[in-house]
């Protein structure tokens, strides 16, 4: 999803770079030599540790810097704390009024959402950090019970979004699972159907 938004934001005419806002350091979970502009990409030195982390087989972690920035993007990393120690320190459980309204093209929620207590006022703040015509892109969960304080369905961002001026483009469900030790991953695409309105069409 990411590299189809950037794709689409590329083929815009455009003064500047794009601007990519990421909540949390995003983990670019492929090898560096699989991708076609690998000589741009630079290594992490915790691949080992990454990998591990997530389950999979030990490769190259290309630094998530380094992976926008040959995709003709500015990362910037918001969160709570300097975890990796470039990110921009940030609340979101209370209203931003700081110099980024508006300012990123894109928003990537890397399953933030559901770790912030009041996730009203966090969504309000992902609204407002986005230019307007922007694009955000949730990954948070469903179904997982002891992750986070929330558990969010597709409905709450339909109509979220439909609320505050925005349109859900599309929507998938991740569901991830063990076998036999290794991380095994399966998408679900969730068509726009009724449902969505079910409850309107009784009004």
């Amino acid at each position: 999803q990411v590299i189809y938004v950037l794709g689409k934001l590329g083929s815009e005419p455009r003064k500047d770079k794009i601007r990519v806002a990421s909540l949390g350091y995003p983990d670019i979970l492929l090898p560096l030599d699989s991708f076609a502009f690998k000589d741009k990409l630079v290594a992490r030195k915790d691949s080992d540790k990454v990998t591990a982390f997530h389950g999979r087989d030990k490769f190259k972690v290309p630094t998530a810097e380094s992976f926008f920035a040959a995709l003709g993007a500015e990362l910037i990393v918001l969160d709570i704390k300097k975890w990796v120690g470039n990110e921009v320190v940030i609340d979101l459980n209370k209203e931003y009024t700081g110099r980024k309204l508006q300012y990123f093209d894109l928003l990537i929620d890397n399953g933030t959402v559901e770790h912030c207590f009041n996730a009203p006022m966090t969504m309000w703040n992902i609204r407002n950090l986005v230019k307007p015509g922007g694009y955000i892109i949730h990954w948070n969960p469903h179904h997982m019970p002891n992750h986070g304080f929330y558990n969010f369905s597709g409905t709450f961002f339909e109509d979220w979004y439909n609320a505050n001026g925005g349109v859900v483009e599309e929507m998938v469900l991740w569901n991830f699972q063990e076998l036999d030790g290794k991380a095994v991953e399966q998408a679900y695409q969730v068509p726009r159907t009724a449902r969505f309105n079910f409850y309107r069409d009784w009004e």
